[in-house]
């Protein structure tokens, strides 16, 4: 979904990608991955507790 908005996007507006996810490490890949694709900044949700 973020390769399609970055080529709609055609560098005319930046594209923000949202990482949030339950997991830190999971987080930390979905915004490696949005930087690599060329995304211009992630959008982070802080982790919510979530009892195992």
């Amino acid at each position: 979904m973020l390769e399609t908005a970055l080529d709609a996007a055609g560098g005319r507006v930046p594209v923000i990608a949202g990482v949030g996810a339950l997991r830190s490490d999971t987080s930390a890949a979905l915004a490696r991955h949005a930087a690599d694709a060329g995304g211009d900044g992630p959008a982070v949700g802080a982790d919510v507790l979530h009892p195992p």
